[in-house]
């Protein structure tokens, strides 16, 4: 299996995102404090921290 996550700010067109539904299975737009929760329930504290600081950066 291969997952690809990509974290972005992005502000969410009203009909929502086109995509290639050959190419993409799933799209799925949350807040960061839920992504956090999300890859958190399986990664480490340096991990968490990186996303942290990838997030306030953006």
């Amino acid at each position: 299996m291969l997952i690809s996550v990509f974290i972005i700010r992005v502000e969410v067109p009203e009909g929502g995102f086109n995509y290639d539904h050959y190419e993409v299975n799933d799209v799925r737009i949350m807040p960061f404090s839920e992504f956090y929760g999300h890859i958190m329930d399986h990664n480490d504290e340096d991990m968490g921290r990186g996303i942290k600081d990838i997030e306030a950066r953006l």
